[in-house]
C-alpha cells in the first residue's frame, strides 16, 4: 500500500487489522502510516527520479548544479513529487507549470529569490494561488483553469510561441507541454503527452483530452517522470526517437515502492530481533526512524544503478540489437512478455531495424529491463545457493549497514532473507553487467544461468568487485560520456572472458565457493610476480601488454585514480592469472617460472595479439560475437594446455619450435597478412586458430 498523504490512513487501519488478527506481519503489512516512512518528508519519489535526469543532462554535458536550466512541469508546490523536485536544484528557473486548479507563468525567473519562495510554499503545502505575484519576472502570472480565457502578456506568448493575446486554458497547458525547456517535469496526475496520430481513448484519460499534445510537439531536451502514466509509451518511443532524453515512469517514480519494501522488510527484521531478544520493543520505533538517511541513499543509489544501465544499452544499441533480438525470443519463452501490450518491436520491425540501423529507444530498454529482471529472478530461484557465500552476504547489502551491524540475529531468522537475496543478486547482475550478459553466455556455453552467475561471482570477486565498479563510477562527469560508456562495456567484457574461462577450465570437483576459497589467496600472492615478469621484460612484451600498460596509465595520471587503476589493470590480468596459478600449483612450478612460460609462449604464438584483436572488434551480429568469444575462450585453452605439456614433459619454446617449424613458419605467414589487413577477416582469423589447433595436437602427440 502507498505511502501519500491520501492513503497514509489506509495503511494504518490495514496494519491494526493485522494485528487484530495476530498476523505474522503485523505493521508491516502496509508500509507507510504513523510507525513507517514519510515519503513526501523525504521527497524520495522525487530524488529518485531526479537521479535519471541529472544522468540525462550529465549525458548532454550541461550540469545543473551550477548552470541555471529552464523548466516547464506539471504540478504545484504542494504536491509531493512536483514540490520536491523543484527543491533539488537552486539553478531551477521555473518558467511555467499547471496543476488541476491554476496556471503559473514566469517567463524570466530569478534562481534564487524563485527557488526561496518555492521553499516556503512546499513548507505550507501551498498550491500555485498563494504564490507572490511580486516576485514573478515581468509578464508573469497565475491564473485559474476555469477561466474562458487568459489575457497573457507579450513576455508570456513569446515565452509559450501563442500569437492570440487571450487564449483558452486548454491552449496555455498545450503550449507550456511544447515549450522549449530544458526540462519537463511531471510532478502530477493525467496523461498529456501521446504519440502523433495516436487516438486519444489510447490515453486513457478523458479529463485530459483537451490539453493533450503529441509527442512531435514536445521540445523539451529532457522529461522527468515522477508521476504515473504522463506520457503513452508509443509517445515516448516517439520522443526518444526525436531526440528527447527520457526512460519511463516506472523506471523514474520507482523509488517510493522501493522505499517501501524496503520498510516493510526492515520492520520484519526488527519483529525477530524483538524475539529473540535483540531488541526492546520500546526502541523499535526509535531504531526504524533512525536508519531513514541512510535507507533514502540506498534508494536513490537504486535509481541511479538502473538509469544508468539504461544509458549503457542505449549507447550502444545500434551495435547490439541483434542481441536484444534473442533477448525478447528468450524473454517470451520464460516470463510471457507480450510485445504488442508493451509496444516492443515484433520480428520484422527488429530485421528492418537492422538493416537501417536503428537501435533501441530508452523507453524500449526501460521495458525489457524489467522483464529481464524478471527472468533472471526466476532462474535464480532453482539453485541451491549457500547461505554463508550468497544469501547471507546479498540479503546483508539490501538493508542499511548500521541495521545488520546492530541486529544479525535479526537478519539471520528473516522469513524472506532467501527472497531478498535473490532480488539483490539479481538487481546488481543486471544493473552492472547490462540485459543479455547472462542469456546470451548461457548460449555459448551451454551452462544453465544459476550456474553461470556462480562463477561470475567467483570472477568478479576475483577482480576486485565491487570496489572496481565503486572507483569506475567516480569517473563520471570527470571523462566524456563516450569514453565512460566505452570503459563500461570493455569492463563487461573482460568479466564475460573471465566467466567463461572460469565454466571452461575450472577443477570440476569444487564448486564455486570453494574455487574461490582455495584460489583467491593464491592470485593474490602471485599478483605482484606476475607483474614484475611482465614490467621485468617490456621490450618483449607484445602490444597487448603495452596497452595495460597504457590504460593503468591514463586512468593513474588523468584522473589521479590510483585505485582503479590498479584494479582495471588487474581484472585485465586476471585471464593469464587463472592459467599461470593453476599451472603453477598444478604442476608444483614456481609461479613466476610459469608466468615466463606463458607469455613467452603467447608472443611466439601470437596469442597475446590475437585475443587484443578480438577484445577490440566489434561484432557484426549475434552470431559472429558468440563465435570470436567462443575463439577467444579456444585460444585460451590451446595456451593453457601447451604450457601444461610443457611443463610436465619438461621441455622449452626451441624443443616446440623443433618439433613444429613447418607449422610456426605458416603460423607466422597467417599473423603478417592478417596484420597487415585494416579489415576484421574473421575466416582469417578462424584459419590462425586452426593452425594453432594443429601446432598443439603435433606438441602433444610428441
Amino acid at each position: 500500500m502507498a505511502a501519500d498523504k491520501g492513503t497514509a490512513g489506509y495503511s494504518d487501519t490495514a496494519n491494526q487489522i493485522s494485528r487484530d488478527y495476530n498476523f505474522w506481519l503485523d505493521d508491516a503489512f502496509a508500509s507507510g502510516g504513523e510507525t513507517g516512512y514519510d515519503h513526501k518528508q523525504q521527497g524520495i519519489t522525487a530524488r529518485g527520479a531526479w537521479e535519471s535526469v541529472k544522468r540525462h543532462f550529465r549525458e548532454l554535458e550541461q550540469d545543473i548544479e551550477s548552470e541555471p536550466f529552464t523548466v516547464v512541469g506539471i504540478g504545484d508546490m504542494g504536491g509531493d513529487v512536483f514540490g520536491n523536485g523543484m527543491l533539488l536544484s537552486r539553478q531551477i528557473k521555473l518558467v511555467a507549470a499547471f496543476n488541476h486548479q491554476h496556471i503559473f507563468i514566469d517567463p524570466d525567473p530569478d534562481p534564487s529569490r524563485s527557488f526561496e519562495e518555492r521553499q516556503r510554499l512546499f513548507d505550507n503545502v501551498c498550491g500555485w494561488e498563494e504564490y507572490d505575484s511580486q516576485l514573478l519576472s515581468p509578464g508573469g502570472g497565475i491564473y485559474r483553469r476555469d477561466a474562458r480565457t487568459i489575457e497573457l502578456s507579450e513576455e508570456a506568448r513569446s515565452l509559450l510561441q501563442i500569437e492570440q493575446p487571450r487564449p483558452s486554458p486548454e491552449t496555455v497547458i498545450k503550449r507550456i507541454l511544447s515549450a522549449p525547456a530544458d526540462l519537463l517535469w511531471n510532478g502530477g496526475i493525467g496523461t498529456y503527452i501521446k504519440a502523433t496520430g495516436q487516438a486519444d481513448s489510447e490515453a486513457g484519460d478523458p479529463d485530459n483530452d483537451d490539453c493533450r499534445v503529441e509527442a512531435s510537439q514536445v521540445q523539451a531536451r529532457v522529461i522527468g517522470e515522477g508521476g504515473n502514466l504522463g506520457i503513452t509509451q508509443k509517445g515516448r518511443i516517439e520522443l526518444d526517437q526525436q531526440g528527447v532524453m527520457l526512460n519511463t515512469d516506472a523506471i523514474d517514480n520507482s523509488g517510493g515502492v522501493d522505499m517501501s519494501d524496503h520498510e516493510v522488510n526492515i520492520k520484519i527484521l526488527l519483529q525477530q530481533s524483538i524475539r529473540l531478544g535483540e531488541l526492546d520493543p520500546e526502541n523499535r520505533i526509535k531504531v526504524l526512524k533512525s536508519l531513514t538517511d541512510e535507507l533514502v541513499d540506498i534508494v536513490t543509489a537504486n535509481n541511479y544503478s538502473q538509469s544508468g544501465v539504461i544509458s549503457l544499452e542505449s549507447h550502444n544499441s545500434e551495435r547490439r540489437l541483434d542481441d536484444y533480438r534473442h533477448l525478447l525470443f528468450k524473454l517470451e519463452e520464460t516470463v510471457e512478455l507480450n510485445r504488442k501490450v508493451e509496444n516492443l518491436p515484433f520480428e520484422s520491425s527488429m530485421q528492418e531495424r537492422l538493416k537501417t540501423g536503428e537501435g533501441m529507444a530508452r523507453p524500449e530498454l526501460a521495458v525489457i529491463l524489467s522483464y529481464t529482471k524478471m527472468a533472471l529472478r526466476q532462474a535464480l530461484k532453482s539453485a541451491d545457493w549457500s547461505e554463508e557465500w550468497l544469501i547471507n552476504p546479498m540479503a546483508k547489502d539490501y538493508f542499511p549497514d548500521r541495521l545488520t551491524r546492530s541486529f544479525p540475529a535479526g537478519l539471520d531468522n528473516h522469513p524472506l532473507k532467501q527472497e531478498i537475496a535473490l532480488t539483490r543478486l539479481t538487481n546488481l547482475l543486471v544493473d552492472r553487467c547490462g540485459l543479455s550478459f547472462f542469456f546470451r553466455l548461457t548460449e555459448e556455453t551451454g551452462i544453465k544461468i544459476a550456474d553461470l552467475v556462480g562463477w561470475y561471482l567467483v570472477g568478479s570477486r576475483l577482480a576486485g568487485e565491487p570496489e572496481l565498479f565503486a572507483e569506475f563510477r567516480k569517473t563520471e562527469g570527470r571523462i566524456s560520456t563516450e569514453k565512460y560508456f566505452t570503459t563500461w562495456w570493455k569492463l563487461i567484457a573482460r568479466l564475460d572472458a573471465v566467466t567463461g574461462w572460469l565454466c571452461n577450465n575450472q577443477n570440476r570437483t569444487l564448486s564455486p565457493a570453494e574455487f574461490e576459497a582455495k584460489f583467491s589467496p593464491l592470485i593474490e600472492k602471485a599478483l605482484p610476480q606476475i607483474r614484475e615478469v611482465l614490467e621485468g621484460s617490456m621490450e618483449e612484451q607484445d602490444t597487448r601488454f603495452q596497452r595495460i600498460k597504457q590504460k593503468e596509465d591514463f586512468w593513474q595520471e588523468q584522473l589521479g585514480n590510483h585505485r582503479f587503476a590498479r584494479l582495471r589493470t588487474r581484472l585485465d590480468y586476471l585471464i593469464p592469472l587463472l592459467d599461470i596459478v593453476t599451472l603453477a600449483e598444478q604442476n608444483e612450478q614456481p609461479v613466476k617460472t610459469t608466468a615466463k612460460l606463458y607469455f613467452s609462449l603467447g608472443r611466439r604464438l601470437h596469442l597475446d595479439w590475437l585475443m587484443g584483436r578480438f577484445i577490440h572488434q566489434h561484432s557484426r551480429d549475434h552470431w559472429e560475437e558468440m563465435a570470436i568469444s567462443s575463439l577467444s575462450r579456444e585460444i585460451s585453452i590451446i595456451q593453457r594446455k601447451l604450457v601444461n605439456q610443457l611443463q610436465t614433459d619438461e621441455l622449452n619454446l626451441k624443443q616446440l619450435e623443433s618439433c613444429c617449424a613447418t607449422q610456426l613458419e605458416g603460423l607466422e605467414k597467417i599473423y603478417r597478412d592478417l596484420e597487415a589487413s585494416r579489415q576484421f577477416n574473421f575466416s582469417g582469423y578462424q584459419f590462425f586458430v586452426q593452425r594453432l589447433r594443429k601446432i598443439a595436437e603435433i606438441c602433444w602427440s610428441s
